[in-house]
């Protein structure tokens, strides 16, 4: 087995059929890999959808059921069943380029890759609004990034990149690497559970640039990611913003060993400070900017202060913060 494509999923049965309908499509021989769905404690037809299609589509496949939500657990259980050494991870809600299994298993050929990354374009249900435009972001290596929807568009030309570059819904990293990586940070949890989000693939990729592994970008391993109606409102901001405080109260927490808020006060500055700037411009765009901006600061404000507020309340939920690592799947917290 070549590759072996894992696929985390909770409650959304009609993006996972459309998902596994588009990864039957890549120009990639079928016997070279598996599909592997893991489904976290979905309510929905999540079950039935997994089977019907993965019988129909994939020579090798597999329904996995994990009792516990989080999408790290979904992650952790891929890479414990998967017959290669290369996991290909992706969202339920992604449509892969014809290309996407042949680049990443051609650039994955070099034994000094441990991570491969592409593009994450949208794939907007509506026209976007103007707004959107202003959370992109130019990164050093050339391209730009959307953070809050999990976007980004890094241009053509095969390169080296930083591994924190490569984000979930197209992220393919070796199963040797990961281990020694210490595995997945927790991720996506349903709200009540959202106290104990963490930092995701994103902390795990961190480990692995301190570990001086090497990562790729290949712009024909990309994907298209669903940007629904619903994640283009100022309300979906906010609420993503505020999960990104969480994170980072979650890492800031890990790195100092305890709370941190009393300490060194909030890393986010209040986003009033922002209104100086932007008020000494009569450029109405600059107005608009700075609002989409105050939207993004006061969540990751909240968020960040909840959090922290949260820690030193529970002392249960300190110790989870500063877990050595998230394979156990009975550690983590039920509904």
């Amino acid at each position: 087995m070549v590759l072996s494509v894992l696929v985390p999923t909770r409650n959304r049965a009609g993006l996972l059929a459309r998902t596994l309908r588009a990864i039957s499509a890549v120009d990639f021989p079928k016997d070279s890999y598996e599909v592997i769905v893991i489904d976290t404690a979905s309510t929905d037809s999540t079950p039935g959808v997994a089977h019907e299609l993965g019988a129909k589509f994939f020579p090798n496949f597999r329904y996995e059921h994990c009792d516990r939500p989080g999408l790290h657990i979904g992650r952790h259980r891929g890479a414990k069943v998967a017959q290669s050494d290369i996991l290909v991870y992706t969202d339920d809600d992604v449509r892969p380029f014809p290309s996407w299994l042949s680049a990443i298993s051609e650039t994955f050929e070099q034994d000094s890759v441990a991570m491969v990354g592409g593009q994450i374009l949208p794939d907007y249900e509506a026209q976007p609004p103007k707004w959107l435009s202003y959370l992109w972001h130019e990164v050093p290596e050339g391209g730009r990034i959307l953070g809050e929807l999990s976007l980004a568009d890094l241009g053509e030309g095969e390169r080296t990149i930083r591994p924190t570059l490569i984000w979930g819904c197209n992220y393919s990293i070796r199963r040797s690497v990961l281990y020694e990586a210490g595995g997945f940070l927790p991720d996506v949890m349903p709200e009540s559970l959202q106290v104990y989000v963490g930092g995701g693939e994103v902390g795990t990729a961190a480990n692995v640039m301190n570990m001086g592994c090497r990562a790729i970008y290949h712009p024909s391993a990309s994907v298209y990611h669903w940007v629904p109606r619903t994640r283009m409102t100022f309300r979906y901001l906010y609420r993503r913003s505020f999960s990104q405080g969480i994170s980072e109260s979650f890492t800031h927490t890990r790195a100092a060993g305890r709370p941190v808020l009393s300490q060194q006060g909030s890393p986010y500055p209040s986003p009033w400070k922002q209104l100086s700037g932007a008020a000494h411009s009569a450029l109405h765009w600059r107005l608009r900017r700075f609002f989409v901006n105050f939207v993004a600061c006061s969540g990751q404000r909240a968020g960040y202060h909840f959090h922290q507020r949260a820690l030193e309340r529970d002392p249960k939920l300190l110790e989870w913060v500063l877990r050595d690592n998230y394979w156990d799947e009975e550690a983590s917290p039920r509904l």
